[in-house]
């Protein structure tokens, strides 16, 4: 799809986001870096479509109440970098 735009980033760290993140994450297909950061409104599971980002690098979760339900994959887990 030559020139469609595509979302290759979301900073959205301390914006005091409320509710859970949607399953259609997933279809931000190019999405490499996810700042969610100081939102501790957030709640709920992560939902598993946001770890088939395969071009996702960088997650950042600090001071949110999100969890995880399952293991991530080892191929994914290599992938994200480490939160600061």
């Amino acid at each position: 799809m030559a020139g469609q735009p595509r979302v290759t980033a979301l900073y959205l760290g301390g914006n005091k986001l409320r509710g859970q993140l949607p399953a259609s994450i997933g279809q931000l297909t190019a999405l490499n870096i996810l700042q969610l950061q100081y939102n501790e409104g957030l709640t709920g599971q992560l939902p598993e479509e946001l770890f088939q980002l395969e071009q996702l690098i960088s997650l950042r979760l600090r001071f949110t109440s999100m969890t995880v339900a399952y293991l991530l994959r080892s191929d994914v887990s290599r992938r994200l970098t480490p939160s600061t």
